[in-house]
């Protein structure tokens, strides 16, 4: 979306980034694990905070979509899945962005996570065996 620069050219596959562009392959020792974008808007897709706010059809349709054309990534934060994180506002003292943002965080978007991985779990491998895989 631009947020942090244009990557419509980066690999759509894991890969080693350059030392002077992340969206290039290079010798930098740091591995890219792309995340998936929502096809036509191009908005990303595959976390925590787009599954909750977006939904979890919004993060299938990308998902399926990014596998289809490389490998993709999914993260979300421990606080996401943490009906007791410590750092949250009375939602009557929290600002209507937050609110927006944090919604469903804890049991609900736990349920969603888990069924999430479910209907994924033939295509699952963890960040460590991409990486792995992946030469400069």
């Amino acid at each position: 979306m631009g947020k942090f620069g244009d990557f419509t050219d980066a690999p759509r596959h894991p890969y080693v980034a350059d030392r002077l562009s992340i969206r290039r392959r290079g010798d930098s020792g740091l591995v890219e694990l792309p995340w998936a974008v929502f096809p036509l808007l191009r908005t990303p897709a595959g976390s925590g905070i787009t599954h909750r706010v977006f939904g979890t059809f919004y993060n299938r349709i990308a998902t399926r979509y990014s596998m289809r054309h490389g490998v993709t990534s999914y993260y979300f934060h421990p606080y996401e899945i943490d009906e007791c994180a410590g750092f949250r506002a009375s939602p009557a003292t929290r600002s209507r962005r937050a609110r927006f943002f944090m919604r469903k965080v804890g049991t609900a978007y736990r349920e969603e996570l888990w069924r999430f991985v479910r209907q994924h779990r033939h295509c699952l491998v963890n960040g460590e065996t991409v990486a792995n895989g992946c030469h400069a």
